[in-house]
């Protein structure tokens, strides 16, 4: 990718430069913030020093697959090709607004994951939910949870001004979208959703999940498997100790198992399986 650089981000790129700093992208969608991300992680690489991105982003993610919050550590440019991230959290949904406490949580999760290890710059993308009620309230309540040096709002009039003047005592850059940055429509997004998606499942395999050793949740609570219908194409989060190890796709359930389609191929890891809200009506061979 090509990125030309705009004036504003060689100043930010300078604000940045201290260690252990944190940064928090805000802006709506197709507002840039994957770009500038990706501008400031290689000015970093180019420095030597390491950056940890986390990934926000459930519907336009760029490490992870959608529906999780992933991070990942960079320590050299090549690092950047490598979308396969270090951790994941699966949240079930594309849609932030369904699940606002789940994408605070997650986030804070994987925020203090990165602080355990010796980083100049963690920075962390997020969805282009930014309007009405559940925009503010996704985004103050992650930015106070999390807690960042840095605040990149991008926003191309003052959409964003209903979030940023809830949050005192923030360093808040205002930034402009970038003219070179092109606006996709809602079904240039589907799309890239399903075609990141259709690489994550590209070599899965058929793995049954005996329930009587594995946990069952659904929005973070335990479920019996008994009385609980789970829908053949349901989406599933493959937890090890709350970490999600790989996502599966439920092809069925036969008696005490699950039968599920995943890039995991030893479910002997897992202690439970997380019940998502996404369901492919005709499974996911068909889907993708």
């Amino acid at each position: 990718m090509n990125i030309i650089p705009e004036p504003a981000w060689i100043s930010l790129l300078d604000e940045l430069r201290r260690p252990s700093t944190k940064a928090i992208l805000i802006g709506s969608s197709d507002s840039g913030k994957t770009t500038l991300a990706r501008f400031l992680m290689n000015s970093f690489l180019k420095e030597d020093k390491t950056i940890c991105f986390v990934d926000a982003d459930i519907g336009q993610s760029t490490i992870g697959p959608p529906s999780t919050i992933s991070m990942k550590i960079y320590r050299r440019p090549e690092d950047v090709a490598d979308p396969s991230p270090d951790r994941m959290i699966f949240v079930g949904t594309f849609n932030p607004g369904k699940k606002i406490p789940e994408m605070i949580n997650g986030t804070v999760r994987l925020v203090e994951e990165a602080q355990k290890e010796a980083i100049d710059l963690i920075l962390i993308d997020t969805t282009g939910l930014i309007s009405g009620n559940l925009g503010r309230a996704l985004k103050t309540g992650k930015i106070k949870a999390v807690k960042p040096d840095h605040i990149i709002a991008i926003q191309r009039d003052r959409e964003l001004e209903h979030i940023l003047t809830l949050l005192k005592g923030y360093k808040i850059h205002r930034l402009i979208p970038s003219p070179h940055v092109k606006s996709r429509r809602r079904e240039a997004r589907i799309r890239y959703r399903d075609k990141r998606l259709r690489e994550y499942f590209k070599e899965s395999f058929l793995l049954e999940i005996p329930l009587n050793r594995t946990r069952l949740l659904y929005n973070g609570r335990i479920i019996n498997h008994r009385v609980q219908y789970i829908k053949s194409g349901t989406l599933v989060g493959l937890n090890l100790n709350k970490n999600t190890l790989a996502l599966g796709v439920v092809d069925q359930t036969a008696g005490d198992s699950l039968i599920v389609i995943t890039p995991l191929k030893n479910t002997v890891v897992i202690d439970e399986v997380e019940i998502g809200d996404v369901t492919f009506e005709n499974g996911i061979t068909d889907t993708f």
